[in-house]
């Protein structure tokens, strides 16, 4: 197992942050298949359909806003009248109107500020998603890289018993050892490769889960990355972010927020529309008409106006304010509640993240190196019969134990990393992975 290095480019916190959103926000062609967070990241991206589905409503948003406030089509009309004996149609009076609303009352300037709401709700809506896309695909990555990093330990821990154990089945057969020895360290091995035995269960769960955040057509392109992943995995540690987002800047792109404050924009939309309603609406008409006179048809112009009379509605009229009025007062409330509980979950999120950060400060790399190097010192001695079997088990136990818990730690730091950068699209922290054996 090769050295764990604490040490990564102080870069990698912000590029994994504003890549996962501003990727998973706006789609780019995956540029490779390195298998890092970042390009799965960009994968789920290009790929996922909850994304395009959000993109889709996004863009029907956005048509409706362009036909939004338009001028509204005319209007044609034919009218009848004075028919003689109700059956002498040639003898009535016949009129072809094309009419048109030419004062709307600001009808049309509330319908474009209602849509253009409407658009921004859309937008907060795919930045929300792609938001708590880009923490669930980080934190998918790095529980998967936890246990790969777990069952190769363990892997490694059981070949150097099979070595112990062939080693003790050779004294007893010169009667150098006690059997009492082979079954310490076959139960060793027992314990271990059941250890190991979960640790795989839960690695192919981790890879079946990060499979199923990318769209099915890419799941080629992800399993190819997978392979990218366990070889970087099985030759060094994925660097780790070294600082968090800033905590200003999670709460001013949080989709949660953007989302109220869009649905705010509409309620006020909204409070346009009705006022709009309670003015005079002013329309006009003009066509031809024909009309019998001493037996003779005449052929001329006709012309036509209308004019809304919202007085006559006035109760009706302030009632459709008055709720327009309280939908907007309950949207500004409900901002502050969300901006409140995003600020609250955010925060906390970050406290997580330092306290992740200080645990595993306190493991000392150059410590756990030595003790690896030790390690071997520790087989030639057990070897040469200088080392007790129990002393060799407990050196070697105590050894994958702290490496072990050492890789916790980091994926512990990634997945705090993760839920900090979600945690501004859900309004309150992710929950915590499962426990590493």
């Amino acid at each position: 197992m090769q050295p764990l290095s604490l040490h990564s480019n102080a870069h990698v916190a912000s590029r994994s942050l504003w890549l996962g959103l501003l990727l998973l926000t706006f789609p780019a062609p995956l540029a490779s298949q390195a298998g890092t967070p970042d390009d799965f990241v960009a994968l789920v991206a290009r790929t996922s359909p909850e994304l395009a589905s959000l993109r889709t409503r996004l863009d029907a948003a956005r048509a409706r806003a362009d036909a939004a406030g338009l001028a509204p089509p005319s209007v044609l009309s034919a009218e009848v009248e004075d028919v003689p004996g109700g059956l002498d149609v040639t003898r009535a009076t016949f009129r072809l109107l094309v009419g048109r609303e030419l004062v709307t009352g600001g009808r049309g300037e509330a319908a474009r500020v209602l849509a253009a709401g409407e658009v921004a709700l859309a937008e907060a809506e795919v930045a929300k998603g792609g938001q708590r896309l880009a923490g669930e695909t980080h934190r998918a990555v790095w529980r998967l890289v936890g246990w790969l990093g777990t069952t190769r330990r363990l892997s490694a821990q059981d070949s150097l018993l099979a070595e112990a154990e062939a080693a003790v089945t050779s004294r007893l057969a010169s009667a150098s050892a006690r059997y009492v020895d082979v079954l310490r360290v076959r139960t060793e091995r027992l314990r271990v490769q059941n250890d190991r035995w979960d640790a795989l269960a839960e690695e192919r769960s981790a890879r079946a889960s990060l499979l199923g955040l990318v769209g099915p057509r890419a799941v080629p392109d992800a399993e190819r990355m997978l392979s990218a992943l366990a070889l970087d995995t099985a030759m060094s540690f994925l660097p780790l972010p070294v600082s968090p987002p800033s905590l200003d800047s999670l709460i001013a792109l949080s989709g949660p927020i953007r989302i109220a404050e869009a649905r705010g924009r509409i309620r006020e939309a909204e409070l346009i529309v009705a006022r709009a309603t309670t003015r005079m609406r002013l329309a006009v008409s003009a066509g031809l008409q024909r009309s019998v006179e001493n037996g003779a048809g005449r052929l001329g112009p006709a012309a036509g106006i209308s004019v809304s009379l919202p007085f006559t509605a006035a109760r009706a009229n302030r009632a459709s304010i008055r709720s327009a009025e309280l939908g907007a007062s309950a949207a500004g409330d409900a901002l502050a509640a969300v901006r409140g509980r995003v600020t609250g979950a955010i925060v906390a999120a970050g406290q997580r993240y330092d306290a992740t950060r200080a645990r595993l400060d306190i493991y000392d790399a150059a410590l756990l190196q030595s003790a690896r190097d030790e390690r071997e010192g520790a087989l030639g001695a057990f070897r040469t019969g200088d080392l007790s079997l129990l002393e060799f088990l407990d050196f070697e136990q105590a050894l994958a134990r702290a490496e072990i818990e050492h890789l916790r730690a980091r994926v512990s730091v990634a997945e705090a990393y993760s839920t900090l950068i979600a945690a501004g699209s859900m309004g309150e922290a992710e929950p915590r992975l499962e426990e590493m054996p």
